[in-house]
C-alpha cells in the first residue's frame, strides 16, 4: 500500500487499515529496582513485532502474515498489530459504517509502531505494508480510516496472495 490511490470501483473483499484508535501500549514496573532506578517495561496488546534493518513482520494467530517494511522506519520500533473483531462492537459498528458502499467480508487491522519509551512514533515517510490473503479474496483493497471518520483507499496491488 502506497500513497493514496483512486476509488477503482466495487470490489467484492476489502482489507481496512486504521491508524486513530487512543494506544494500547503502556508502561508498568516490572518490580526491579536497581540504583535507586524503578525499570519499566513496555506492555503491548496485539501482536508485537521489532523493527530491525528498515523490516518487520509479524504472524497473526489466524495465520495471517503481515510485513511492514521501508527506509522511513527506524530500527528499534515495535509494530503493533490488533484485529477488530466482534469483541468491540462499538469500533466495529463505526469502521463499517464508514465503510458502507465499498465492500463486504471486511478485515480491519489497527497498525501502529511504539518506541523504546512506549510512546506511540508517526511514521512520517513511505512504507509499504504487505498481507497475506489466505485464499478466498476475489478483488481486495485497502483503505485508511483517519481520524477526521473520512475512508481513503490506498494504492494496492496483490501477488502471490499477498496485498501490498
Amino acid at each position: 500500500m502506497k500513497g493514496k490511490g483512486s476509488f477503482a470501483g466495487l470490489a467484492a473483499l476489502f482489507f481496512l487499515v486504521m491508524l486513530f484508535s487512543p494506544m494500547a501500549a503502556y508502561a508498568q514496573e516490572n518490580g526491579e529496582q536497581s540504583d535507586n532506578r524503578v525499570v519499566l517495561e513496555t506492555v503491548v496488546k496485539g501482536q508485537p513485532a521489532v523493527v530491525e534493518n528498515n523490516r518487520t513482520e509479524a504472524v497473526l494467530p489466524d495465520g495471517t502474515t503481515i510485513t511492514v517494511e521501508g527506509d522511513a522506519l527506524p530500527d528499534g520500533l515495535l509494530l503493533v498489530l490488533e484485529l477488530v473483531t466482534e469483541d468491540q462492537p462499538d469500533i466495529l459498528a463505526y469502521i463499517t459504517g464508514r465503510m458502507q458502499g465499498r465492500g463486504t467480508n471486511l478485515r480491519i487491522y489497527n497498525i501502529y509502531f511504539v518506541d523504546s519509551s512506549g510512546r506511540r512514533y508517526e511514521i512520517t515517510g513511505q512504507i509499504t505494508i504487505t498481507i497475506s490473503l489466505n485464499g478466498g479474496y476475489t478483488s481486495p483493497g485497502v483503505y485508511y480510516l483517519p481520524e477526521s471518520g473520512v475512508a481513503e483507499k490506498l494504492e494496492s496491488s496483490v501477488q502471490d496472495d499477498s496485498i501490498s
